[in-house]
């Protein structure tokens, strides 16, 4: 399949279904393209790759037993820096909250990763998710133009999804930070009711 990056997550579901991919080689596809051009989107902060592969094999040997848990089972996903990952750093995009580590998964996590989904990484963000982003911690470059806005708090996520460094991306919206940033980079951002997600 070329371009998988750009596929849709229903193409993608389909795919592995079928068993024409499998999650193992859609995640290192992720990866390997995230390794090229995230040293300079800057939309990751961390990656999550042990725990990725880990979820793979998981979602593959599912698969192959015709266990489909749900749409999302072998679906690269990436995460807005302020939900924990068990075992990972949540910044938060503050250099004052590099150090901490998360002790148990955030209830949207679980519930991905138990819908089958794969965790790419943690993304990009303005500090405490309000308006700017500081120095030290990386700011995210709209991949059409790098002298355009990536919008605001969720800047990470919609530069992921329009470079297709991740298929779909976790955001937080309060008054905008999933909406802006999606204008901004050209993809579709939805703020849905609250617990929804």
């Amino acid at each position: 399949m070329n371009k998988l990056h750009y596929k849709t997550a229903a193409e993608l579901g389909n795919a592995l279904k079928a068993r024409k991919l499998t999650s193992i080689e859609l995640v290192k596809h992720f990866f390997e393209r995230i390794n090229k051009l995230n040293p300079e989107l800057c939309a990751y902060i961390s990656l999550t790759s042990d725990l990725a592969f880990e979820d793979a094999k998981i979602a593959d040997e599912k698969f192959k037993n015709n266990q489909i848990v749900s749409p999302l089972q072998g679906i690269p996903v990436a995460i807005k820096d302020i939900c924990d990952i068990e075992g990972f750093p949540t910044t938060g995009g503050s250099n004052a909250r590099r150090n901490y580590i998360a002790s148990e998964d955030s209830t949207v996590v679980k519930r991905l990763r138990s819908a089958g989904a794969i965790i790419l990484g943690k993304l990009a963000l303005t500090e405490g998710a309000f308006v700017e982003h500081i120095e030290g911690m990386p700011e995210p470059k709209n991949p059409w133009n790098y002298n355009h806005s990536t919008g605001v708090s969720s800047s990470g996520a919609a530069v992921a999804v329009s470079s297709g460094l991740c298929c779909v991306a976790i955001g937080s919206d309060t008054g905008g930070s999933i909406r802006y940033p999606s204008i901004a980079c050209g993809v579709t951002g939805l703020k849905p009711t609250y617990g929804r997600v």
